[in-house]
């Protein structure tokens, strides 16, 4: 954050005229008028733009430090998704991957709240940061396809750690992660879990709505 460009950012920084005309450009009709309401409430230029940025800069040390302890990877995001039968890949809801990547975009202007892709937008990071999601080496870019999200611990053993609302079904005692719910979704059916007792061992399918432990 300390390498934002404030005065680059305030010169390249768009109008209302043109803020207006971006989000009704990316939105449908029924909620563009919200949208661009929202928009034009955080909306900020010139000097008021510069001051806004640099107050995050100084402050920006303070909100890692704090929000550090609450935050998760993608990777857990997608895990405790899985975990409870919930769509975990925008696939699995019929959205195409062009239609996936602007909803980066369109998110931060269909609430008043001020959150952290309005943090990205006027420090203009952004859409780089997006960018690099979906490039390689990113968490989208190994994760184009629902298929693609298994894994397995950190430990690299070969034993998954299951969690359910918090409990593992797995066999905790053969993983160093199993402190962690660094846990993974080994069956290619979401509405399956897999677990595997010893490290030699390929997982077998439990399904999770029998309530059933693992032998």
């Amino acid at each position: 954050m300390d390498e934002v460009d404030t005065n680059a950012v305030v010169r390249n920084a768009e109008t209302k005229a043109q803020m207006e005309q971006r989000v009704r450009g990316m939105l449908e009709p029924k909620i563009a008028e919200a949208a661009v309401r929202y928009s034009a409430e955080k909306h900020l230029e010139g000097q008021d733009l510069a001051a806004r940025i640099e107050l995050i800069k100084q402050r920006w040390p303070k909100v890692v430090e704090r929000v550090r302890p609450q935050l998760i990877t993608p990777q857990e995001a997608t895990d405790w998704l899985r975990a409870v039968g919930a769509p975990a890949h925008p696939e699995k809801i019929k959205i195409d991957w062009q239609r996936f990547y602007n909803t980066y975009f369109q998110a931060r202007t269909i609430r008043a709240r001020y959150t952290i892709l309005d943090v990205l937008f006027d420090t203009g990071l952004l859409r780089s940061t997006v960018d690099r999601l979906f490039a390689e080496g990113g968490f989208w870019h190994s994760h184009r396809h629902p298929n693609q999200a298994k894994r397995i611990c950190k430990c690299q053993k070969r034993t998954p750690l299951v969690w359910i609302l918090g409990r593992c079904l797995g066999a905790q005692q053969s993983c160093a992660c199993a402190t962690a719910p660094n846990w993974a979704v080994r069956c290619g059916n979401p509405e399956r879990v897999a677990f595997s007792r010893g490290t030699n061992e390929e997982p077998r399918s439990l399904h999770r709505r029998e309530g059933r432990a693992p032998p």
